[in-house]
């Protein structure tokens, strides 16, 4: 899919395409700022990535833009695998903590004696 279908499809599907693009100007976010995701093409390569704070961040490079555009709609609309901890998921990751921690001070403990 090109940079055009990606948009159309982002809007249809998600209600927003919130992808730039510099080889399509007009499409998409109105600013890099303002994507979640973009791609730069430059001397054939199709880089996603991510402007933070005025410098670019690369992702991921590409050799066409329908792998490009295929991977930002993955990443776009893949659901999120994210769940609550259960109580003894939250305690198990406690007691691991407090343990590392136990274990860090008793090493630094005899590193400063």
């Amino acid at each position: 899919m090109k940079f055009p279908e990606l948009c159309k499809k982002l809007i249809r599907e998600v209600g927003s395409a919130d992808v730039v693009c510099n080889a399509y100007p007009g499409l998409g976010a109105t600013s890099s700022q303002q994507a979640k995701l973009g791609l730069w093409v430059h001397d054939g390569i199709f880089d996603v990535g991510g402007e933070e704070r005025g410098e670019w961040n690369s992702t991921r490079h590409f050799s066409t833009e329908d792998e490009a555009c295929e991977y930002i709609y993955d990443r776009l609309t893949r659901q999120s695998e994210i769940r609550a901890e259960t109580p003894e998921e939250r305690q198990r990751s406690r007691e691991i903590t407090e343990a590392t921690t136990q274990k860090l001070k008793e090493m630094f403990r005899k590193r400063d004696l």
